[in-house]
């Protein structure tokens, strides 16, 4: 799909007998996947971002699933995807889950989910069975989306943390900052998630390795990470000590 496609679309679109309200979702929609012009596309994430207006879910899937291709890998990579309704973006994933499966096309949806979660954050267990595929990936840049990923989690276990545990001696700094980021989360969010879980956020010896980080590692922004983890880690275990004297 090029820009002259996205052109020839529109003015179908025009002569279509719908509502102008409708007309506006679909234009949208496929102004959004289709541009060069980063205005178009900054009015569209700005519209979209603070809720003026929707993009048509199913627009965009009929696209997805009729494309190849080129014109694919720009549906998988348009600004529209992360920002679809809930159930669209549920069903556009799951067609992408099953049918894309290169390392590539893997990389692109963990990408879209990131963007879709900062949105929709408490959605992140309907997408649990990915996510965690991520996190053992023998592709470190999908391992990296993994981790960053978990901290979205609710329904986290033991196995989650010990893979976010074994990120923190990883030789790529940016392993390390992604589980001290989901680490973090966690601790933030420990009001949501399962008490054991808590326990091993606040466990001890992760405390000494976190701090070994704060006071070594060679890279800043890793440093930086870990003295959040510390600071969250001391807000969650004030509220879960209050809790369990409760």
């Amino acid at each position: 799909m090029n820009t002259t496609d996205g052109k020839q679309f529109l003015v179908w679109l025009c002569k279509q007998p719908v509502s102008s309200e409708k007309w506006f979702t679909k234009a949208l929609t496929l102004l959004s996947i289709c541009p060069k012009d980063t205005s178009v596309i900054d009015f569209i994430l700005s519209a979209v971002d603070s809720n003026n207006f929707r993009l048509d879910g199913n627009l965009f899937l009929s696209l997805l699933t009729k494309s190849q291709g080129t014109a694919r890998n720009c549906i998988l990579q348009s600004c529209a995807f992360g920002r679809l309704p809930k159930s669209a973006f549920k069903k556009a994933f799951s067609y992408c889950e099953e049918h894309f499966q290169t390392t590539q096309e893997r990389l692109l949806l963990a990408f879209v989910l990131r963007v879709y979660l900062r949105r929709e954050s408490k959605g992140a267990d309907h997408f649990s069975e990915f996510i965690r595929s991520t996190l053992v990936s023998r592709s470190p840049a999908l391992r990296l989306h993994g981790l960053a990923l978990i901290g979205f989690m609710t329904h986290v276990n033991v196995g989650d943390i010990i893979n976010l545990r074994k990120a923190l001696d990883a030789k790529n700094f940016e392993l390390r900052m992604n589980s001290l980021n989901s680490i973090c989360l966690l601790l933030k969010r420990h009001k949501e998630i399962k008490s054991n879980i808590v326990r091993s956020c606040l466990d001890e010896v992760l405390k000494i390795r976190v701090l070994q980080i704060l006071r070594a590692d060679p890279e800043k922004n890793v440093r930086a990470c870990a003295r959040y983890v510390l600071q969250e880690r001391k807000k969650a275990a004030d509220s879960f000590k209050n809790a369990v004297s409760e």
